[in-house]
């Protein structure tokens, strides 16, 4: 897969394929806070009626106090929130969870091509039985 978004959202657009494909939705977008030089490519996964976050290219995800991967939802309380995986504390000289901080905007902007790389899927897009996913966004978010 050649998609030529860099090697961050390369990443990001294999990981939620295959998410998809084992049938969980996944979707990503690369964001950067302003004032920040780095940024991230957050990947959404949806799983038992949940949007789980990663940021796949650094290795990082969130926990709740109870030790389950942190939701959209969940960085509503971001104090709560414990920082896993390989990730650094400081990215571009700004703390992590920072790159963090506007999940939920940053998910209305996601999107996945994986469903219209599908067989079946793509098959009732083309004969009209299903809309084109053409990066295709969630609900109610709007389309640059």
């Amino acid at each position: 897969m050649l998609r030529h978004y860099g090697n961050d959202g390369q990443l990001s657009e294999v990981f939620t394929a295959l998410t998809t494909y084992t049938g969980n939705e996944g979707r990503w977008e690369a964001y950067s806070p302003s004032g920040t030089s780095a940024r991230v490519a957050l990947c959404f996964i949806e799983s038992e009626g949940k949007w789980w976050v990663f940021d796949v290219w650094h290795g990082g995800w969130f926990e709740t106090p109870s030790g389950q991967i942190a939701t959209i939802e969940d960085f509503k309380y971001p104090e709560q929130l414990r920082q896993r995986g390989q990730a650094p504390e400081l990215l571009g000289g700004v703390p992590y969870i920072s790159y963090f901080q506007d999940v939920h905007g940053v998910f209305m902007r996601s999107f996945s091509r994986a469903r219209g790389q599908m067989p079946w899927p793509r098959l009732l897009m083309l004969l009209g039985l299903e809309p084109d996913d053409g990066d295709w966004r969630p609900a109610g978010s709007s389309n640059p």
